[in-house]
This record gives structure tokens, C-alpha cells and sequence, in this order.
């Protein structure tokens, strides 16, 4: 479980001691690092993961999404933009055990199928998503950057679909190391 929060962790290691044989490990922070370096994770692991430790651990959550493991994200809104990028499964902080285990059942059950692709943007695009997430308005991003408005609402466009959101105010509900991911070229993974 990667979460800050004890009275999180506490509640469901008891819930999962009570329930079935899996063994819950709190991972702060600061203990992490160590853990993946001396731990080989196995296809039975289940990550759980509350929403304040996502950002914090980004890049050990893509490679931990990459070998195929199961994650499960603890939110306030049970349809997570997260969710859906990473092919996760989301459950509110308010979770049952039974919705916990199906979460679980669910995404094992999935696992055959092709993880989601982490969108890669154009020079362009990276431009714009960073300027619009720092709060420039549409025509100071055009005038910058030498081309019309209603090339910058294209490439918003683009930008929306590749990260599968709806709404460009759902940008800001993303944590900024995933943008600053998506900015960056998508050249900056950690590989543990």
C-alpha cells in the first residue's frame, strides 16, 4: 500500500487479514526507494495506492504498470482520469472490501489485454499543454508561438483525445508530474 495515511493502511490490512491470506506492507515515502530495490515484485502483488502518493511515485507506478501488476488508485472520485490513462482500476477512499476484491478481480481478470500507451505529444502540443496548464490564455499562446487561435484550439484538441479527457478544465485535476511527463517528451522514466 503507498499511502501517507495510517488510518488508510490500517483499515485495510485488517479488512485483508481478516478476508483472504494477502500480506499488506505500508510504503511511506521515504521507504519506497528501498523497497523496490530490494524487492522483485511477483504477478500476485496488488498496489495499492492513494491518490496523495500518486504524483510523489509516478515513475515507480509506470514501471509498475508496465510489468503488468495490478494497481488500484484510492480517490475521491471513483471515475479518475487516472484511472482510464493507466488502465487501473479506481475506488473511492469510502471503498467496500467487496469493491476492493472485484477491483482486483476485474483487472487480473484484464490483464491479457494490451496495457494503454502513454501518449506522446508533438513539439507543438507539449508547448500548448504547457502553456494552457500554467494558466496562459489562448491568444497569448498563439501571438507566442506564431500561429493562429484556432490552431491552438486544434492542437488542444489533439491533446484531449491522446489523453483520453472530455473537458480541458479535466487538465487540472491531472498531478503536475504527469504533464510535466507529457511536456518533457516522455524521455524522463526511472527504471528501478
Amino acid at each position: 500500500m503507498l499511502t501517507n495515511n495510517n488510518y488508510l493502511y490500517l483499515g485495510l490490512d485488517f479488512l485483508i487479514r481478516e478476508r483472504c491470506e494477502y500480506q499488506c506492507t505500508m510504503l511511506s515515502q521515504n521507504k519506497i526507494h528501498a523497497f523496490f530495490t530490494y524487492y522483485t515484485p511477483n504477478c500476485n502483488d496488488v498496489f495499492v495506492v492513494s491518490s496523495d502518493m500518486f504524483a510523489k511515485n509516478f515513475n515507480y507506478l509506470l514501471n509498475i504498470r508496465d510489468l503488468g501488476l495490478t494497481i488500484v488508485i484510492v480517490n475521491k472520485l471513483r471515475n479518475s482520469p487516472l484511472a482510464s490513462l493507466f488502465g487501473v482500476c479506481a475506488i473511492t477512499y469510502h471503498f467496500s472490501v467487496e469493491e476492493l476484491f472485484n477491483c482486483i478481480k476485474k483487472h487480473k481478470s484484464s490483464i491479457t489485454q494490451q496495457l494503454p500507451q502513454m501518449p506522446r505529444l508533438t513539439n507543438r502540443e507539449r508547448i500548448v499543454l504547457f502553456n494552457i496548464t500554467k494558466g496562459v490564455d489562448i491568444h497569448s499562446i498563439s501571438d507566442s508561438m506564431g500561429i493562429s487561435e484556432k490552431t491552438v484550439y486544434s492542437h488542444m484538441a489533439i491533446i484531449m483525445r491522446k489523453i483520453g479527457l472530455k473537458k480541458r478544465v479535466n487538465v487540472g485535476l491531472l498531478p503536475s508530474v504527469y504533464i510535466n511527463y507529457l511536456c518533457a517528451g516522455n524521455q524522463s522514466r526511472v527504471i528501478y
